[in-house]
């Protein structure tokens, strides 16, 4: 892989890079006793170090995958079943090396989803940056992970978490429509305005906005919203030749030929030159979800997916995960809801459709709540979405809450969540025939 521009230094990055441009020695060993459904099951979980994990999927996968997700270590330097407390360069050079070996596993215009604290954000940003491309960032949603304010001895309480989003384009190439929250549908006009946005100028071709004006030439309008850049000629209650306006638009010039193209027109209603588009019959209108996430589910903002399932906080992830293995065994799991809110974005844009088919790679999958909800979006929509998910299997300490209901490392706790998470849909859709299983391998090999 050619190195791209480097946009960070420290300690032991060549190192790291030479990790993961270096194939390494290992051995990758069947595990049918630990897995379910071993003959029936398309879903992985490897257990071993995740980059000769990254290394072992390069050699074994036909085709590249749709998605990742990942929720590394936050290096917050708290007691925590991984090591967590690293240095920020040790910190570094572990994300970079994984980033580095995960990207050629991403297929071009799949998406990248990374969980991180407010600690270490900036950080992951310019790693991801330097590995995918600045112009492959779509953009971070701000997880509101809690409603619970209590006392706290920083300045600031910590209730949000980010997630990073990138996909995989040339560099020339423009970002597709990737995510998307839910259709619109029987629209009759929306506006095109939208005062957050950048100014943009939009041409719109002859005959293509019906106007509510009286005949004539308008060379201004009545709203300092919208500025003529060249005269609108109204005839027969059309405009007669192109015009272009200057405002703050929801839709780039791109957007707008989409939209021709789709037979979508427009509208202007009054002198303010406001106009609007005019959708045609049974056109649904894609909507790309908003950045903060939210959860209380009594605001009327709280992010819902199309599914109207609303996304939960970091006390029901806990709540979840304690009803399901009896305790609290695992910290900090990931909701089940937030998960399945953001695979369920994934979009196609040439088929103009969700994606219910595809492979998702998590490889720090800790208590596997990514294929767990991954198993939940298949059970709501009968898709055929797969997972593959690498963990190492860190010992859990001996006085900890999973050491003493008997798992002896991570692996063999996320495997026991799944085995219960399979009997619990199976019992639910009997009929579905779900894909409820894992095959497990374990790779032996020199740690990194």
């Amino acid at each position: 892989m050619a190195k791209k521009e480097c946009l960070l230094e420290w300690p032991g990055k060549e190192e790291a890079y030479l990790l993961a441009t270096t194939p390494p020695r290992y051995k990758a060993l069947p595990r049918p006793s630990r897995s379910l459904n071993w003959e029936r099951t398309d879903h992985l979980y490897i257990e071993g170090d995740n980059l000769l994990g990254l290394h072992y999927l390069r050699r074994r996968l036909s085709q590249p995958v749709e998605a990742i997700y990942i929720d590394p270590p936050y290096n917050t330097g708290k007691p925590f079943l991984y090591a967590d407390a690293r240095s920020n360069a040790q910190w570094c050079s572990l994300i970079y090396s994984r980033l580095l070996a995960a990207y050629p596993l991403l297929a071009p215009q799949g998406v990248l989803f990374m969980s991180i604290d407010d600690r270490q954000q900036a950080l992951l940003r310019l790693i991801a940056d330097e590995v995918w491309g600045s112009h492959n960032f779509i953009g971070s949603f701000l997880w509101e992970k809690s409603q619970h304010f209590g006392r706290q001895k920083r300045n600031i309480y910590s209730n949000a978490e980010f997630i990073l989003c990138y996909t995989k384009v040339e560099p020339s190439a423009p970002v597709p429509r990737l995510l998307v929250e839910r259709h619109e549908r029987d629209l009759e006009d929306a506006p095109l305005f939208n005062r957050s946005n950048r100014e943009q100028i939009l041409t719109f071709p002859a005959h293509s906005v019906r106007c509510l004006l009286a005949d004539g030439t308008y060379t201004s309008g009545q709203s300092p919203n919208y500025k003529l850049l060249s005269p609108l000629i109204v005839e027969a209650g059309y405009n007669f030749q192109p015009f272009s306006l200057r405002f703050r638009s929801r839709w780039s010039p791109a957007n707008l030929k989409e939209e021709l193209a789709q037979g979508t027109t427009f509208i202007i209603k009054s002198p303010n030159l406001a106009i609007r588009a005019l959708y045609p019959p049974r056109r649904s209108s894609p909507l790309a979800p908003r950045q903060l996430i939210f959860t209380n589910p009594r605001h009327p903002l709280a992010t819902c997916s199309r599914f109207g399932r609303s996304v939960g906080t970091s006390e029901r992830a806990t709540h979840e995960f304690q009803t399901l293995l009896g305790g609290p065994l695992f910290p900090y799991p990931k909701p089940l809801s937030l998960l399945e809110y953001l695979f369920s974005l994934l979009y196609d844009p040439q088929k103009g459709e969700h994606r219910r088919s595809f492979t998702l790679l998590d490889f720090f999958s800790g208590s596997g709540a990514s294929t767990h909800a991954l198993w939940n979006l298949n059970a709501l929509d009968g898709g055929k979405r797969r997972s593959i998910a690498i963990q190492l299997p860190e010992i859990c300490p001996p006085q900890s809450p999973a050491a003493q209901s008997g798992y002896a490392n991570i692996c063999r706790l996320a495997q026991e969540r799944l085995r219960r998470a399979a009997a619990q849909l199976q019992e639910s859709h009997p009929h579905l025939g779900l894909d409820l299983g894992f095959k497990v391998y374990a790779l032996k090999g020199a740690p990194s």
